[in-house]
Formats: structure tokens, sequence, C-alpha cells
């Protein structure tokens, strides 16, 4: 399920068309939050990335996905609204959540130490 937040605008990399299927790559700084067999949401075709290579992963797109969907008029270099599964979602929350609240603690004990007060 997605929560239809969009995560990232990332970059069409390459679009490998066969008879039957096309491998899509996609340029997203959310890889790190990205395995191999999640489902994302490529301008809202909800995909499963099959192979991560670095800052992209790569995802099968069915012929008729993409006659139907707004992927088939996707070139090389064009961007696209990339969304991930909510609990791909939850985890980069609290994952930003915790470096945010360990951010918060450094400064804090940093104005008692300068300030000489306990908060």
């Amino acid at each position: 399920m997605f929560t239809g937040l969009i995560a990232d605008k990332a970059r069409v990399i390459s679009i490998s068309r066969g008879a039957e299927s096309a491998v899509i790559e996609i340029e997203s700084v959310l890889i790190p939050e990205i395995k191999t067999g999640d489902s994302v949401s490529i301008n809202g075709t909800c995909l499963t990335a099959i192979e991560l290579n670095g800052d992209s992963f790569k995802a099968d797109v069915m012929i008729q996905t993409l006659k139907v969907t707004s992927l088939g008029k996707l070139s090389e270099g064009d961007f696209v609204n990339l969304e991930l599964a909510t609990g791909q979602i939850q985890d980069l929350v609290d994952t930003l959540f915790k470096d945010m609240s360990m951010e918060l603690e450094a400064l804090l004990r940093t104005h008692q130490v300068r300030s000489g007060t306990n908060l």
C-alpha cells in the first residue's frame, strides 16, 4: 500500500524494451530505503525492484503496462514521481526522527554547558 506522498523526483536512466516486457532503471536518492523485491510506485504505477545498482534500481514492466500507463511515454533523462510503500515510509520516518532526536539532544547539551544551566 502507498501513502500518496511523493518521496522523490527520480530520473530515468534507461528503458530496455523486449517483446513481452521491459526493464526500467531509475536513479534516486531513496536507494538506501529500497530492497530487492520492494514495491515502488513510479508515476502512480506499482512496480517491483528487481535489482539495485549503487544509486539506481531496476524494475520489470509488462508491455501492456507500458501501453496503458504514462510509463510508456518515458525516455532516458525524464523525471518521475517515486513513492515508497507505507512500510518503507515508516522506516524512513523512524530513521529521520531518531537522527533529529540525537541532533536535538546534542544541541541541548551544548546549550547547558555554555549557559551553565540544567534543562
